[in-house]
Parts: C-alpha cells; sequence; structure tokens
C-alpha cells in the first residue's frame, strides 16, 4: 500500500507527541524521586534557593516535593530561599563538612511537614534567619558539643511541639514564637539558650501556658538582661540546669503566674514526682540577677506535696526570690534547696507567708531573708517528714528590709544544723520535730520554742535577750549528742516533761549548758529528768549541768536521772544552788561488805604482826 505524505506527516505527529509524553512523564518521575537535594552554591552569578546551578544535579528544589535539604561544603554560606511563596519541606541537614551558614527565609516561610527535623553535624556555627511554622512536631538534633544552630530574625508556629536534642546549643533569637502544641518545649539534652529578649510580654518559649519540659539538658537565658517573664509551667523529671544572666550581665527572671490586664496566666515550676527526685542546677554568675517563682514548687502551680527533688545553685552569687501574695504558699516542701558555695541569696517579694523548705543547705556566704519588697513577716518552715538526711546550713538566716522580721520553724525528723554567726533574724525559732543543731549563733531571735518531738541541741550560743523554753515532749542537749561542749542560753524555761541530755563521760565534766547571767525557771508540776544515754558511771565526781545567775522555783529534789547506769557501790544526787549557782550531780561511792571484810583483815593480820614482833623484843 501507497502511503501518501499526508498520512506520513501525520504518522510523525504522533510519534513525536509520544516521545514528548514519554520525556515529560521521565522528568516528572525524576522530579517527584528527588527526596534529597545538596546545596553546592556553584552558580557563579547568586546564592538564591531558586536557581538550580546552586544544586547538585543542577534542579533547584520545589516546594513540597523535596525530602530533605542538604547544606555541605563552603560555597555559597550566605543564601537566601527566593521562593514567591511558603516553602515546605520535611528535613534539613547541615552535614560534618557544613560551614558556617547564614540562611535567610523572612518572605518565605519554611513550613516543616510531620515528624520534621533538623540536624546539625557541624562544628561551625550555623544561622536560620527565618520564619518556620511546625507542621507535626519538630525535633533539633545537634550532635556535636560544639556545634551551635541559631534561630534569628523570625519567629517560629505552628500547632505543634518543639524538642532539643544535644550535646550541643539551639540558639530561639524570637520574641514571639507562639507555637500552640501541649506537648510545648522539651529539651532533653544539650542546652536551648534564649537570645536576648527585652520585653516583658515575649514568648520565647511557645505560647503562654504551653509546658516546658527539662528532660535532661540546660535551659539557658545568660545572654538577657534586663526583665523576662517566662508565662510558662515548666518541669523537670530529670537532672537539669537552668543558666540565668551572666557574670558581666544580670537578669531578673521570673517563673509563674503573671498577671496581664485582668487575666492571670498561670506557670509554676515543678520538680520531680511519684519515682523521680532530680536536681535542678540554677546558675546567677552575676549578684545582681534574680530568679523569681510566682508560686510553689511541686507537680503544680498549687501543691507543694508531690514535688521532690533538689535545687543546686553551685558557685552562684544572685537570689532566688519567692513572690506571692498574702498567706500564698511558697518554696517546696519536698525539695533540698542548696544555695551553694557562692554567695547566693533567698528572699521573699511576697507580703505575709510561710516559705516552706524540705531541707536547708549553704556555704558560708549564703544568706536567706525575709520580705525584701513589700512589708509584712514571712516564716522559713525546714523540714520534710519523707526527708531524713541531716544538713547544714553555714550561711546567715536575716529579717527582710525595714521591719520585716524572719521567723524560722524546724520540722521532719533530719537534722538541720546552723553553724553560721549572721542568724540575725528576730522571729520565734520553733523547733517541732527533728533536731536543730546549733554550732554558731543566734544573735536576735525573740524566742526559742522547744516543743514535743523536737530536740535543740549544739555547742553554739543564743546571745539575744529572749528566753528558751523547754516543753513536755521536747529535748534539750548541750554539746554534740552525747559528747562534750556547752551550749550557751539567754534564759532557760523548763516545762514538766521536757528533758535535757546530762552528756556525761564518766570520769571527765559534763556537758554544760550555761544561762551565764539568766535565769533558770521552773514551769508545772511534774517530772524534770535528765537522760544519761545509758552511761556508767563509777568514779567520785561532780558534773556540772547547768550553770544560771538566778534560778526560780526549783529545788533539788525535783529532778530525776533516767538511762543511767553506777558501778558497784556508786550513786549519784543531784544539788541546786540558790541564786547565782548551778545545778551539780555528785557521783559518789561506799565500799562493798566484801570490800571492809578484806580491809579488817589486813589491819588484823598487821596489827599481829606487830604485837609478835613485840613480845620477841623482849
Amino acid at each position: 500500500m501507497k502511503i501518501t505524505p499526508v498520512a506520513q506527516i501525520t504518522q510523525l505527529r504522533y510519534g513525536l507527541a509520544i516521545m514528548a509524553g514519554a520525556l515529560f512523564m521521565l522528568m516528572a518521575s525524576n522530579l517527584s524521586a528527588q527526596t534529597l537535594v545538596t546545596w553546592s552554591g556553584a552558580s557563579g552569578t547568586d546564592a538564591n534557593w531558586m536557581t538550580g546551578t546552586n544544586w547538585v544535579g543542577g534542579i533547584a528544589p520545589v516546594t513540597g516535593n523535596v525530602d530533605a535539604l542538604d547544606f555541605t561544603g563552603t560555597t555559597g554560606l550566605t543564601n537566601t530561599n527566593n521562593n514567591s511563596g511558603n516553602f515546605s519541606i520535611a528535613n534539613i541537614t547541615f552535614d560534618s563538612s557544613a560551614g558556617a551558614f547564614d540562611i535567610t527565609s523572612l518572605t518565605s516561610t519554611l513550613v516543616l511537614g510531620a515528624s520534621s527535623l533538623i540536624t546539625d553535624q557541624s562544628t561551625s556555627p550555623e544561622i536560620l534567619n527565618a520564619n518556620v511554622n511546625i507542621g507535626s512536631g519538630l525535633t533539633i538534633n545537634v550532635t556535636n558539643s560544639a556545634g551551635v544552630l541559631e534561630f534569628t530574625g523570625g519567629n517560629i508556629s505552628g500547632g505543634h511541639s518543639l524538642t532539643v536534642n544535644g550535646p550541643g546549643t539551639v540558639y530561639l533569637n524570637g520574641a514571639a514564637n507562639l507555637y500552640t502544641s501541649s506537648g510545648g518545649t522539651n529539651i532533653n539534652s544539650g542546652t536551648l539558650e534564649i537570645g536576648q529578649v527585652t520585653l516583658a510580654t515575649a514568648t520565647p518559649l511557645g505560647a503562654i501556658n504551653r509546658p516546658v519540659n527539662l528532660n535532661g539538658g540546660t535551659l539557658s537565658l545568660d545572654g538577657n538582661t534586663g526583665t523576662l517573664s517566662i508565662n510558662n509551667p515548666v518541669s523537670t523529671n530529670t537532672t537539669s540546669t537552668i543558666i540565668v544572666g551572666n557574670a558581666t550581665t544580670s537578669l531578673n527572671l521570673t517563673f509563674g503566674n503573671t498577671t496581664t490586664g485582668n487575666a492571670t496566666i498561670p506557670g509554676g515550676f515543678s520538680i520531680g514526682n511519684a519515682t523521680a527526685s532530680p536536681t535542678l542546677n540554677i546558675s546567677l554568675p552575676n549578684s545582681a540577677s534574680i530568679v523569681s517563682f510566682n508560686g510553689p514548687f511541686g507537680t503544680s502551680n498549687s501543691t507543694l506535696s508531690t514535688g521532690s527533688g533538689m535545687v543546686e545553685l553551685g558557685a552562684s552569687n544572685g537570689t532566688v526570690r519567692w513572690n506571692g501574695s498574702g498567706s500564698t504558699s511558697k518554696g517546696g516542701a519536698n525539695i533540698t534547696f542548696d544555695l551553694g558555695t557562692g554567695s547566693a541569696k533567698m528572699n521573699s517579694g511576697g507580703s505575709t507567708g510561710t516559705i516552706s523548705l524540705g531541707a536547708l543547705i549553704g556555704g558560708p556566704n549564703t544568706v536567706v531573708s525575709g520580705n525584701t519588697k513589700t512589708a509584712g513577716a514571712i516564716i522559713y518552715q525546714i523540714g520534710n517528714n519523707s526527708l531524713s538526711a541531716s544538713t547544714t546550713f553555714a550561711g546567715s538566716i536575716t529579717d527582710g528590709t525595714g521591719s520585716n522580721t524572719t521567723a524560722l520553724t524546724k520540722i521532719g525528723p533530719a537534722i538541720l544544723t546552723l553553724s553560721g554567726s549572721g542568724n540575725s533574724y528576730s522571729g520565734a525559732t520553733n523547733i517541732s520535730n527533728g533536731t536543730l543543731l546549733l554550732n554558731g549563733s543566734l544573735t536576735h531571735t525573740s524566742a526559742v520554742n522547744i516543743n514535743s518531738g523536737g530536740t535543740f541541741e549544739g555547742t553554739g550560743s543564743v546571745t539575744s535577750s529572749g528566753t528558751v523554753t523547754l516543753n513536755s515532749g521536747g529535748k534539750l542537749a548541750s554539746g554534740l549528742g552525747l559528747g562534750t561542749g556547752t551550749l550557751t542560753l539567754p534564759n532557760l524555761t523548763w516545762v514538766a516533761g521536757g528533758t535535757i541530755a546530762a552528756g556525761i563521760v564518766n570520769g571527765s565534766d559534763a556537758d554544760a549548758i550555761q544561762l551565764g547571767s539568766g535565769t533558770l525557771t521552773k514551769s508545772g508540776t511534774g517530772v524534770y529528768a535528765f537522760d544519761f544515754g545509758g552511761t556508767t558511771l563509777d568514779t567520785d565526781l561532780t558534773y556540772t549541768l547547768i550553770s544560771y545567775g538566778a534560778e526560780s522555783g526549783f529545788i533539788s529534789s525535783d529532778f530525776s536521772a533516767t538511762d543511767v547506769n553506777f558501778g558497784p557501790g556508786f550513786s549519784g544526787a543531784f544539788n541546786l544552788a540558790p541564786g547565782v549557782g548551778s545545778l551539780t550531780f555528785t557521783v559518789s561511792g561506799v565500799p562493798e561488805p566484801a570490800i571492809y571484810g578484806a580491809v579488817l583483815g589486813v589491819v588484823a593480820l598487821a596489827f599481829g604482826m606487830l604485837r609478835r614482833r613485840c613480845s620477841l623484843a623482849r
């Protein structure tokens, strides 16, 4: 069959159409399979993302059609996403050979897809000057301890969470990061650092009310000055760190409830849970830096009973402040507060009320004081039934500013030792449980009340003019336990049923309670017992128990000895000297009959020998 020219042309056109379609499908297939696009910056004309020759393979990435962008090498380090609209991407990687990239994407928001990942493997600082929208959770991995990934210029938004993994550092310099997921911000390891944000209403850690979970990493605000409020509930169940200010700049940082207009923004800070008792390290290098808590430590902003762990200030020089109006609970009843080895301070910025501390530790230059901003008295209640470890506070407990007094209440079974000489608070000292061991001094306390279940002991001194009252069920002990030593008190009122530990060491002088010119006063009727702690006494000696300037109401027979053992033939007796004098306990021995017989036998033998010698001499 003869094919006409027209038919030939038709067949040619048909064949060309098939070839064009195949070529288009091949190109589309290659484009859709474009899962990783690597930056080369090799165009030589610009450093724009939409220039194909800036990418390996010569094809620019297409929004929504690329799984990952890979930045490597040192060419075209400063580049721009010049896409005309938002740019959707799943993952971004700075590989280990990447130089210091500075990427701008402000007119084109980076929209990160489901479970997106930004990975920084480089030791060079990487900058994303971009607005970022989190599609379904963003995880940032900075895998090198020297690595830094900085978000600057733009903000992070979206309805999902942000997770940081170290060991490197992620900087958030946006003042209005409004990602809103209930998952909030999770700092698992490494450091999340908030850049310079000067607005008190800033939201650097996501929308208000969204949680910040310290899961072993560090939250750093060492580049900030002025005033900053973290309006997010913060919690930690793993040992974590917060850095506030630095050695040359100070920051007034507040965690917890704040009020904007008529609205209260709930925040709060929780530590630990039923199974975890972590340590929260707070670093306050500058003495002018303050970290304030608007409410107590607990697992919610309204409870003190369930949080647990330790707050450790290390070498800090700044201030931990408890805010809250009226008698609002503050502190953390299950938390051990260690003010560290620097010159850290703890005080109240509220009016009146109780600050509960599970335990207190601090070096000689640390200070705990009352209200420093408003009028009102503060009570520090220290101890908890679930905390039994002994702690020592070597610093000073003082009143607040002006006439704001500070008082101390000791509860819980543990021993709290006050070894500092600057404890000048003027409120009362109440010992309701456990032991307050004073090896330093209380210079201005209005009274010391030793209540049932409480023990007051040590080798220190109460030099104020107040009275120490030993109530029924309480115990007073000079020295350290049943060792030797002297406890100096201004006056002592002994209520029947209270006990004094005698602290006698056999053959040595006893502990002594010295009242100086003060008065030993009897209160009530009943037993006034000295506990000798099971000591065996078999040496003739008079032990001084209490010396005083005057006594009121006692006679020698009022006193009794408990838990004491005497050697054979020994006994003891109390003697109360009236007026200026002392209460003593005299131990003396009376020989047993067998001893008398032996002595008489020896005398008789000697007498017989003497008579025989005299007879022989005649």
